[in-house]
Formats: structure tokens, C-alpha cells, sequence
């Protein structure tokens, strides 16, 4: 297994176009003498650093699952004939190879599990209602990364959010709330499930689209399994992340170009050396 350490991750350019930003930010105020929303702007990037804790956690739970999920389908064990027998392989010791997998399975699905908890906190660090006692009495207090951002802004990340709540993460709170609370998903017992062309994959339960029932017997014909819904899961994290740096960087861009004519070329000048890279 590879150390994830040493691989090129997308929590770490997320940090970097995040401190970009801010140096940005720093230069045009020095350059314009204008920091009336420095204030404001120095909240977003510390509620954005938040977002990109979540994702960047998101992340190292799915490299750790591929890892896993990727040496199983590349070590099939057998197949099955057409009368349901299955055949063992005899040509390669598989046995060796499984020994090493099999114990690292209940990891994949730890680290699943992890992803629907940080899942639901990215979600709610753009935006959630925390439950707060102020002066004896419990009231809710708006968090989360729009109620920093001006309001046009903060639409497209609300529709950006959205987007990702629908779509990737269309059951991610009601799963977390579930296994955080109440039961593991699937049950402990349920971890292997052996395919047609001899690999083994890791079974996840048939989507329900509604909140999950106490003690709940989940069914599994659609056959899901954790390698492929982690992985929309983090294409979903990915789409949203670019979504919401460039609602950032474009909000700065006009703050930019709207400064004074003499300060702009300097401005346009030092905004070429703290661009961001580009992202693969």
C-alpha cells in the first residue's frame, strides 16, 4: 500500500488557492488603502478554511477506500460456471493475496462512514443553524460560510450547495444521522459480497430515499457497493469546491479591477504572481 502522504492531493492545492486569496486580499488593501471589508472578507476565508478541512477529510477516507477497493477487483479469487459452481483459481497462491486485503476490509467501511459524517459537517459549515443559549434562552444562530458572503454572492453558494445536497449527497445527512446515532451501515455481518468475475466488492444497501427506521432490514438488490458511491461522493465534493473558489476568486477579481487607475496596473501586476495553479 502506498503512503497517502506522498501522493499529490486535491486538500492540498485547496489550501494553496485558499492562501492565495488571502495574500491577495492583503495586497490590494496595502496597495488602495482600502480595508472597509477586510473584516468581513477575514471571516470567509476562515469559514472557507473550515469547508476545506471537510473536503480535504473527505478525501483521505476515499484514497484509503480506492486503495482497498482497487487491489480487490485487481485479484480475482475465481469465478462461477454456469451452473452456480464456483471455481477456485489454482494457479497463483490467492490465498496470500487475500490474507492481506480481507483484514483491512472493515477500514474501507470505517473510513465510508467517515465520509457521510464529514459529508453532512461540509454541508452544514456552508450553511446550518447552530442551536445556542443566549441570555437563558435557546435560539438559533445562522453559521456557516454565506452568511459571511455578500448577497450575490451568497445565492450561488446556496445554489451550489444545493446542487450538491440533491444530487451526490442526496443521502448523505440522513445516513450519517443513522449510523452516528443508531446502527452501522450495513450490519458488521454483511462485508464481502463475492461478483460473477471473482472479485470481491463491499455491499452498501439498495437506496431508500427516505430517512432510514430503527433497526431497519436493509436489502441489497441494486447491488451497490462502497467503491463506486464513494467515488461520486467525491466527484460531488470536487464539482461543489470549484463552484464555491470561484465564487470567491471572482468576487476579489471585481474588487480588484474596480480600484483606483493608478493602483490597478500595480494591482494587475501582483495579481500575476499570486494566481493560484490551475487545477488538473
Amino acid at each position: 500500500m502506498s503512503d497517502l502522504r506522498d501522493q499529490e492531493r486535491l486538500g492540498d492545492g485547496w489550501s494553496t488557492r485558499l492562501i492565495h486569496l488571502y495574500n491577495r486580499r492583503i495586497q490590494y488593501s496595502g496597495l488602495t488603502g482600502d480595508t472597509s471589508d477586510d473584516e468581513r472578507l477575514n471571516l470567509v476565508e476562515n469559514r472557507m478554511a473550515d469547508v476545506v478541512f471537510a473536503a480535504s477529510a473527505m478525501e483521505c477516507c476515499f484514497l484509503r477506500i480506492t486503495s482497498l477497493t482497487g487491489a480487490l477487483s485487481a485479484a480475482p479469487v475465481g469465478r462461477r460456471t454456469g451452473e452456480g459452481i464456483f471455481l477456485a483459481r489454482a494457479d497463483e497462491p490467492y490465498w496470500d493475496q487475500l490474507s492481506k486485503l480481507i483484514p483491512r476490509v472493515p477500514d474501507a467501511y470505517y473510513d465510508f462512514h467517515a465520509m457521510l459524517w464529514w459529508g453532512r459537517s461540509l454541508l452544514d459549515r456552508v450553511e446550518c443553524r447552530w442551536r445556542e443559549r443566549i441570555n437563558g434562552e435557546r435560539m438559533n444562530v445562522p453559521m456557516g460560510l454565506v452568511h459571511f458572503l455578500i448577497d450575490s454572492d451568497a445565492k450561488r453558494m446556496r445554489v451550489a450547495r444545493e446542487r450538491l445536497r440533491r444530487g451526490a449527497f442526496a443521502e448523505v445527512k440522513d445516513l450519517a444521522d443513522y449510523s452516528l446515532h443508531l446502527f452501522a451501515i450495513p450490519s458488521p455481518q454483511t462485508m464481502l459480497h463475492l461478483e460473477d468475475d471473482g472479485t470481491y466488492t463491499l455491499p452498501l444497501p439498495d437506496h431508500l430515499g427516505r430517512r432510514p427506521r430503527i433497526g431497519e432490514h436493509f436489502t441489497f438488490g441494486e447491488k451497490r457497493n462502497i467503491g463506486t458511491e464513494a467515488e461520486a461522493l467525491w466527484s460531488g465534493v470536487q464539482a461543489f469546491m470549484i463552484d464555491a473558489f470561484n465564487i470567491l476568486e471572482e468576487d476579489q477579481l471585481q474588487r480588484e479591477e474596480a480600484a483606483p487607475a493608478d493602483r490597478l496596473g500595480a494591482i494587475r501586476a501582483w495579481r500575476s504572481h499570486l494566481m493560484p495553479p490551475q487545477p488538473e
